[in-house]
């Protein structure tokens, strides 16, 4: 087998969570040093910074990424629930968010891309992976202030924190509507003119 690109494949006895979303902040403290710095997405999901405004989606979205997407042996059995997300992991989470509203945003958005979470949380209730039937019910609540957010941030042209009273204007922000089916999460960071695609 010969790839023709850079690919790291997960050794399930050695990887770490924590230090994967380590990595995710040294990119984006890394992104921020340069004077332009501008993030252009497609996504058929929603885009993993935003979800770290709620720490029930990024509880939730964490735990999916381990259980279905990683399939990591300690998640195979292992039920949901909000209590199990470590509160330091959430902290970093918030950090790599502040990293991020400090850049530039374009976002191409489809049905697809609120229809995902809204299909894994049926899964999960439908599967009786949840410890509890109020935590989906939680995360409909969840989901939809989250999306209200973000519909609010596009309007006004720029991101500000969740729960800011003053909306403090941080980076500039667009979200555009795609009509045909988006196929996955593309990124192309611009760091002073030099382009870097992210996938």
């Amino acid at each position: 087998m010969a790839f023709s690109f850079k690919a790291s494949f997960i050794d399930e006895s050695t990887f770490s969570f924590d230090n994967y979303v380590d990595s995710i902040m040294q990119n984006f403290v890394y992104f921020n040093k340069f004077q332009q710095k501008e993030i252009y997405g497609v996504f058929k999901d929603i885009p993993f910074f935003h979800q770290y405004h709620f720490q029930e989606i990024a509880a939730f979205k964490d735990f999916v990424w381990q259980r279905n997407v990683l399939h990591l042996p300690k998640f195979k059995n292992k039920k949901f629930s909000f209590g199990s997300h470590p509160k330091e992991l959430f902290a970093k989470e918030q950090e790599i968010l502040d990293l991020c509203n400090q850049m530039k945003s374009i976002e191409i958005w489809s049905l697809e891309t609120i229809n995902s979470i809204i299909r894994q949380i049926e899964y999960y209730k439908d599967s009786l992976i949840f410890e509890s039937t109020e935590d989906a019910y939680r995360l409909y609540v969840t989901v939809e202030e989250l999306l209200n957010h973000i519909e609010e941030q596009a309007a006004l042209g720029y991101k500000f924190k969740h729960g800011d009273p003053a909306r403090k204007p941080l980076g500039e922000y667009s979200l555009y509507f795609n009509e045909i089916q988006i196929g996955g999460n593309e990124y192309l960071v611009i760091l002073d003119g030099k382009k870097l695609a992210v996938n």
